[in-house]
This record gives C-alpha cells, structure tokens and sequence, in this order.
C-alpha cells in the first residue's frame, strides 16, 4: 500500500514538473518572438515605416543648399520673404502664400534660411510642437508676443488704428512693412524688431491691402 502512495505520488511530481518545463520554455518562446518583432519593425526592409521614422531627419532649413539652386551662377536667387526654404532661380510666386519671390544675393538667402530655422526652433520649445505660418500670423498671438516685447526704442511697431500716410514722411507713397509682422512699417529701410526679417518696400496702397487683410485697423478705411 506504502508503495502504491510513493509511486503515485512520485508520478504526480514528475507530471508537475514537466508541466512546469513546457511553460518556462513557452514563455521564453514568446519573448524571443515579441523581440524578434521588434528589431523587424526597423530592420532595413522597413525602415521607412512611418512607426520607425527617425525624428532626427526632419527637413533643416540651414540644410538647404542655395548655391545649388542658382545654376546661372550669378550669385542671386528669388526667395519668398515670408518662406525662406521656397528658392528659385527664376522669377514667380511662393506656391505656399502666392507672394512674387525677391531676387536677394546667396548669402542673404542663406541669411533668410538659418532666421528662419532659428525662429522655429525657440517657437518649438516654448509650445512643443513647430508652429505653421497661420498660427505665426494669428493677430491674437502677435498682439500678446507684443505686448512682453519692450518697444519704447522702437516704435516702429505700430497699434490701434494705423495712419499710413503719417508713416510716410517722405510722402513718396510708399513705406517699408515686415510681410510676417504686418504692423511693423516705417518710413526707412530696416529690419522687423519682433523676427529680424527685412522690411519690404510697398506703396500706401499694398500696405493697406496686407494690414486690413490681416484684421488690422487702417485710418480712413471704410469696410
């Protein structure tokens, strides 16, 4: 009888622990499987899966290559003022906000570019995440950006309700106007306080025409 227990009880330990065998390796095998998993998703043959994409490749502005692009070798370019990375080296309009390209030498160009990256950049930190041209425009922000800014040496950024013809002092119907910050004007070449872009010369008429049409208030404007 003493046998009997020793021999099944012997039987059912045996069975335990081959039961326990099976599951270890079980286990083990669906951990080499999940790895195995893991390493195909960025293995060469998907390596341009979205899921896998390197975030360090993202386009760089300062990347552009602006030599390259003047292929008549006249040391010049057209670049959009408010889309630096749009370059070209015949005249026409910015496919992205329909602006004529300004014929600018290769070392402004690049000038333009590496502005503009930076400005991303320090856009980026403060919210998380690169912020597009319409947010960039959005009058809301840029009346807030304004507002920390200290523009007592420099008033050439102007509120309320804007007086071009004051603007022109010269009174030869034209003014400089920052095409990012339209409200920045003057009545002289510079460059825009607020992003550091050249103003660009524009009659009274154009600069009316961006100012109501980026909600400003222009003096004399009847809507």
């Amino acid at each position: 009888m003493n046998k009997r227990i020793i021999t099944t009880l012997t039987t059912l330990a045996v069975m335990l622990l081959t039961v326990g065998i099976i599951t270890g390796q079980e286990k083990m095998d669906h951990k080499k499987m999940g790895d195995t998993t893991k390493k195909s998703c960025c293995s060469s043959a998907n390596k341009d899966s979205s899921s896998c994409m390197d975030k360090s490749k993202s386009p760089d502005m300062q990347s552009v290559d602006v030599k390259a692009i003047d292929k008549n070798k006249d040391g010049k370019v057209y670049q959009c003022q408010m889309c630096p990375q749009q370059l070209t080296d015949e005249p026409g309009k910015c496919p992205h906000c329909e602006m004529d390209l300004k014929e600018v030498s290769i070392e402004d160009a690049q000038k333009s570019l590496e502005k503009k990256s930076n400005n991303m950049m320090d856009h980026s930190k403060m919210d998380g995440h690169k912020m597009d041209h319409s947010k960039m425009m959005n009058h809301d922000m840029m009346n807030m950006d304004h507002n920390k800014m200290d523009m007592k040496k420099d008033n050439i950024v102007r509120e309320g309700e804007i007086d071009l013809t004051s603007i022109d002092k010269n009174t030869d119907g034209k003014v400089f106007q920052d095409q990012m910050d339209w409200n920045v004007i003057a009545d002289e070449a510079g460059e825009c306080p607020v992003c550091g872009m050249k103003l660009k010369e524009v009659t009274l008429e154009k600069a009316k025409e961006n100012l109501i049409k980026n909600n400003f208030k222009v003096k004399n404007h009847v809507e």
